[in-house]
Protein backbone atom coordinates (compact mmCIF):
# COMPACT_ATOMS: atom_id res chain seq x y z
CA UNK A 1 0.00 0.00 0.00
CA UNK A 2 1.33 3.30 -1.13
CA UNK A 3 2.14 6.06 1.74
CA UNK A 4 0.11 9.49 1.59
CA UNK A 5 2.98 11.31 0.41
CA UNK A 6 3.17 8.88 -2.98
CA UNK A 7 -0.51 9.66 -3.06
CA UNK A 8 -0.40 12.89 -3.13
CA UNK A 9 2.32 12.31 -5.77
CA UNK A 10 0.42 10.62 -8.12
CA UNK A 11 -2.69 13.28 -7.54
CA UNK A 12 -0.32 16.11 -8.28
CA UNK A 13 0.65 13.86 -11.42
CA UNK A 14 -2.45 13.30 -12.71
CA UNK A 15 -3.01 17.30 -11.98
CA UNK A 16 -0.11 18.11 -14.03
CA UNK A 17 -0.64 15.47 -16.91
CA UNK A 18 -4.11 17.12 -17.83
CA UNK A 19 -2.97 20.93 -17.33
CA UNK A 20 0.08 20.35 -19.80
CA UNK A 21 -1.68 18.31 -22.21
CA UNK A 22 -4.75 21.02 -22.34
CA UNK A 23 -2.28 23.71 -22.33
CA UNK A 24 -0.02 22.10 -25.49
CA UNK A 25 -3.18 21.36 -27.14
CA UNK A 26 -4.77 25.03 -26.43
CA UNK A 27 -1.50 26.93 -27.66
CA UNK A 28 -1.30 24.40 -30.62
CA UNK A 29 -4.80 24.49 -31.23
CA UNK A 30 -4.16 28.65 -31.10
CA UNK A 31 -1.38 28.40 -33.23
CA UNK A 32 -2.05 26.70 -35.96
CA UNK A 33 -5.94 27.17 -36.46
CA UNK A 34 -5.92 31.14 -35.24
CA UNK A 35 -2.37 32.11 -36.58
CA UNK A 36 -1.68 35.65 -35.68
CA UNK A 37 1.80 36.38 -35.37
CA UNK A 38 4.47 34.31 -37.70
CA UNK A 39 7.32 36.07 -35.46
CA UNK A 40 5.91 34.18 -32.48
CA UNK A 41 6.15 30.71 -34.09
CA UNK A 42 9.28 29.51 -31.96
CA UNK A 43 8.24 30.69 -28.80
CA UNK A 44 4.89 28.98 -29.30
CA UNK A 45 6.76 25.90 -30.67
CA UNK A 46 8.75 26.54 -27.56
CA UNK A 47 5.90 26.33 -24.74
CA UNK A 48 4.17 23.24 -26.59
CA UNK A 49 7.70 21.48 -26.24
CA UNK A 50 7.81 22.36 -22.38
CA UNK A 51 4.16 20.89 -21.68
CA UNK A 52 4.46 18.15 -23.71
CA UNK A 53 7.48 17.71 -21.87
CA UNK A 54 6.10 18.14 -18.46
CA UNK A 55 2.93 15.68 -19.61
CA UNK A 56 5.80 12.94 -20.60
CA UNK A 57 7.25 13.56 -17.25
CA UNK A 58 4.29 13.28 -15.13
CA UNK A 59 3.22 9.76 -17.15
CA UNK A 60 6.80 8.42 -16.72
CA UNK A 61 6.47 8.93 -13.10
CA UNK A 62 2.76 7.49 -13.10
CA UNK A 63 4.13 4.29 -14.70
CA UNK A 64 7.06 3.95 -12.42
CA UNK A 65 4.49 3.67 -9.71
CA UNK A 66 2.06 1.99 -11.18
CA UNK A 67 4.36 -0.67 -12.59
CA UNK A 68 7.33 -0.89 -10.29
CA UNK A 69 5.23 -0.65 -6.50
CA UNK A 70 6.09 -3.15 -4.38
CA UNK A 71 7.92 -6.00 -6.26
CA UNK A 72 9.65 -4.36 -9.16
CA UNK A 73 12.69 -3.06 -8.90
CA UNK A 74 13.63 0.05 -11.13
CA UNK A 75 16.33 -1.03 -13.78
CA UNK A 76 17.08 -0.69 -17.39
CA UNK A 77 15.77 2.20 -19.62
CA UNK A 78 13.05 3.24 -17.36
CA UNK A 79 15.70 4.08 -14.11
CA UNK A 80 17.76 6.48 -16.88
CA UNK A 81 14.90 7.85 -18.33
CA UNK A 82 13.70 8.98 -14.94
CA UNK A 83 17.11 9.88 -13.93
CA UNK A 84 17.14 12.51 -16.80
CA UNK A 85 13.63 13.47 -16.89
CA UNK A 86 14.28 14.34 -12.85
CA UNK A 87 17.63 16.62 -13.53
CA UNK A 88 15.82 18.57 -16.48
CA UNK A 89 12.95 19.00 -14.47
CA UNK A 90 14.91 20.69 -11.62
CA UNK A 91 16.66 23.26 -14.60
CA UNK A 92 13.01 23.33 -15.91
CA UNK A 93 11.81 24.34 -12.88
CA UNK A 94 14.84 26.87 -12.52
CA UNK A 95 14.30 28.57 -15.56
CA UNK A 96 10.24 28.79 -14.68
CA UNK A 97 11.14 30.34 -11.30
CA UNK A 98 13.43 32.98 -13.26
CA UNK A 99 11.23 33.62 -15.85
CA UNK A 100 8.52 34.13 -13.27
CA UNK A 101 10.91 37.10 -11.46
CA UNK A 102 11.27 38.97 -14.86
CA UNK A 103 7.76 39.05 -15.70
CA UNK A 104 6.66 39.95 -11.91
CA UNK A 105 9.47 42.95 -12.09
CA UNK A 106 8.27 43.63 -15.41
CA UNK A 107 4.39 44.05 -14.77
CA UNK A 108 4.72 46.12 -11.25
CA UNK A 109 7.06 48.23 -12.51
CA UNK A 110 4.34 50.24 -13.94
CA UNK A 111 1.81 49.39 -11.30
CA UNK A 112 -0.83 47.14 -11.07
CA UNK A 113 -4.30 48.19 -13.31
CA UNK A 114 -7.33 47.39 -11.12
CA UNK A 115 -9.67 46.80 -13.62
CA UNK A 116 -7.27 44.61 -15.88
CA UNK A 117 -6.42 41.64 -13.50
CA UNK A 118 -5.92 39.03 -16.42
CA UNK A 119 -2.03 39.39 -16.06
CA UNK A 120 -2.28 38.89 -12.12
CA UNK A 121 -4.74 36.09 -12.63
CA UNK A 122 -2.25 34.38 -15.08
CA UNK A 123 0.65 34.94 -12.66
CA UNK A 124 -1.12 33.02 -10.08
CA UNK A 125 -1.92 30.68 -12.36
CA UNK A 126 1.61 30.07 -13.44
CA UNK A 127 2.66 30.20 -9.62
CA UNK A 128 0.57 26.94 -8.98
CA UNK A 129 1.82 25.29 -12.30
CA UNK A 130 5.50 26.02 -10.71
CA UNK A 131 4.59 24.96 -7.36
CA UNK A 132 2.83 21.82 -8.79
CA UNK A 133 6.32 21.14 -10.66
CA UNK A 134 8.28 21.84 -7.76
CA UNK A 135 6.89 19.30 -5.78
CA UNK A 136 7.26 16.71 -8.15
CA UNK A 137 10.66 17.45 -9.14
CA UNK A 138 11.82 17.05 -5.56
CA UNK A 139 9.37 13.52 -4.52
CA UNK A 140 10.99 11.97 -7.73
CA UNK A 141 14.15 12.07 -6.51
CA UNK A 142 12.64 9.84 -3.69
CA UNK A 143 10.90 7.70 -5.93
CA UNK A 144 13.91 5.42 -7.13
CA UNK A 145 15.26 4.64 -3.25
CA UNK A 146 11.38 4.17 -2.25
CA UNK A 147 11.12 1.69 -4.82
CA UNK A 148 14.36 0.25 -3.94
CA UNK A 149 13.66 -0.14 0.02
CA UNK A 150 10.45 -1.56 -0.62
CA UNK A 151 12.24 -4.70 -2.79
CA UNK A 152 14.61 -5.51 -0.21
CA UNK A 153 12.59 -5.48 2.55
CA UNK A 154 10.26 -7.81 0.80
CA UNK A 155 13.38 -10.08 -0.33
CA UNK A 156 13.81 -9.78 3.49
CA UNK A 157 10.46 -10.58 4.16
CA UNK A 158 10.09 -13.71 1.98
CA UNK A 159 13.77 -14.56 3.31
CA UNK A 160 12.42 -14.59 6.83
CA UNK A 161 9.01 -16.81 6.21
CA UNK A 162 11.39 -19.24 4.19
CA UNK A 163 13.68 -19.49 7.35
CA UNK A 164 10.92 -20.03 9.34
CA UNK A 165 9.58 -23.23 7.47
Amino acid sequence: MLHSKWKVFKVFNYIQLIYSIGLALFIGYITLIKPRNPDLSFFTFFFIGIFSYMAACSFLNLHILDRNFPDKPLIGITRRLHFYFSIANIVLNIFYLIGMIFIIIDYFQDGIDSENMGPTIALMCFLLIWVNNLYISLMEFQVTPFIKKNFLSLIDEIGKENSKK
